[in-house]
C-alpha cells in the first residue's frame, strides 16, 4: 500500500483525572493560557459571559459539561471525570510524554493525526465515554496502569513504548512519518491488541471467579482440572483483582491458577503471565510456581 503523504494535523487529546480543576489549570499553564480570558465559554450547552474567573464559575455551575475557546481556536472541554483539548497538540511522542508526565492525569488518548482517518475504516475503540477514538498514541500514568490487565501488556504489542518520569508510559501506534493509509493499516490492529488488555470502567465480569483465599498472601487460588482457561476468564480475573485490590475484608493482591497437570500449566503460562496472573503446577506432589522465572522477549 503506497499511502498518500499528507501533512499531519494538529491533533487533540482527552484525559482522565481525579482532579478536574488541577488538570485544566496545568494544561492552561503549559499552553501559555493561564490568566487569558477565553473568547467563548459554554456550560451545559449554554453560552456564558467569559470572565477572569471563568473556570471556577464553570465548574461551580456545571452539571454535565463545559468548554472554553480562545481567539486562536484552541479549545478545552470538560466533563465531571475528564478533559479534552483540540487544536493545539502536535504529534510528537517525546514531547507528548514530557507533557503528560507534568500533568495530574491518569489516562490519555491522542486522537488521529490524519484528517483522512474516518470510520468505518478506523476501528471505533475508545477508553471511555469522554475519550476520543484511539489515534496515533495513548498514555498511562500512575493509577491509570490499573486499567490494564497487566503493565506487561505495554511491552508486548505492535507499537512503540516510551517511559517517562512520574510513572508515565506512552504508546505510539504508528510511525508519524507514514502516509495516512499505511499508518491506518498499522494502527488498527495495534488498537485492537491494546484494547484486548484494557479493563473498562465499569467492567462486567462474565465468569464466576471462585477459589480458595489465602489471607497471608492476599491471594486467590483457583484449581484447574481437565479444562481450558479462556482468555475471557483471565480478563475477568484481572478485573476481579482490580476491584478487590483494597477490599476491607479480603484484599486481593493477585490470583493464582493451580494446574493439576504440568503440561496444561505450561500451555497456559504465556497468557497468564501476560495478564499478570500467577501460573502454578502440581509437580511431584508439590505446588510449583512457573511464572516467576518466565521472561519472554518484549515485542
Amino acid at each position: 500500500m503506497a499511502g498518500e503523504k499528507v501533512t499531519l494535523a494538529r491533533t487533540g487529546a482527552t484525559f482522565s483525572t481525579r482532579d478536574l480543576r488541577a488538570l485544566i489549570t496545568a494544561i492552561l499553564e503549559r499552553a501559555g493560557l493561564a490568566g487569558v480570558v477565553p473568547q467563548e465559554v459554554d456550560v451545559d450547552y449554554k453560552d456564558v459571559p467569559p470572565t477572569t474567573d471563568w473556570l471556577d464559575a464553570a465548574l461551580r455551575r456545571m452539571k454535565r459539561s463545559g468548554s472554553a475557546m480562545w481567539a486562536d481556536r484552541r479549545i478545552v472541554s470538560f466533563e465531571k471525570d475528564g478533559v479534552g483539548v483540540s487544536g493545539w497538540v502536535e504529534p510528537a511522542p517525546e514531547a507528548a510524554l514530557a507533557w503528560v508526565a507534568a500533568l495530574p492525569c491518569t489516562l490519555v488518548t491522542f486522537s488521529k493525526a490524519y484528517d483522512e482517518w474516518k470510520q468505518p475504516a478506523l476501528e471505533p475503540y475508545a477508553f471511555a465515554g469522554h475519550h476520543a477514538l484511539l489515534g496515533w498514541g495513548c498514555a498511562f500514568k500512575g493509577a491509570g496502569h490499573l486499567d490494564l490487565v497487566s503493565r506487561r501488556w505495554l511491552d508486548h504489542g505492535p507499537w512503540r513504548t516510551l517511559r517517562g518520569p512520574d510513572d508515565t508510559t506512552l504508546i505510539q501506534f504508528h510511525d508519524l512519518a507514514l502516509g495516512w493509509e499505511d499508518a491506518l493499516a498499522i494502527a488498527n490492529p495495534a488498537h485492537t491488541r491494546l484494547m484486548a488488555g484494557f479493563l473498562r470502567v465499569p467492567y462486567t465480569v462474565g465468569t464466576e471467579i471462585r477459589g480458595a483465599y489465602a489471607p497471608s498472601e492476599r491471594l486467590l487460588k483457583i484449581v484447574v482440572v481437565d479444562r481450558e482457561v479462556a482468555i475471557g476468564e483471565m480478563r475477568d480475573a484481572c478485573a476481579v483483582r482490580r476491584a478487590r485490590l483494597h477490599d476491607r475484608e479480603a484484599p486481593l493482591a493477585n490470583i493464582a491458577y493451580v494446574f493439576m497437570d504440568q503440561a496444561a500449566a505450561r500451555a497456559h503460562l504465556h497468557e497468564l503471565w501476560m495478564h499478570g496472573l500467577e501460573c502454578r503446577a502440581l509437580i511431584d506432589g508439590r505446588e510449583v510456581r512457573l511464572d516467576e522465572d518466565y521472561a519472554p522477549s518484549p515485542g
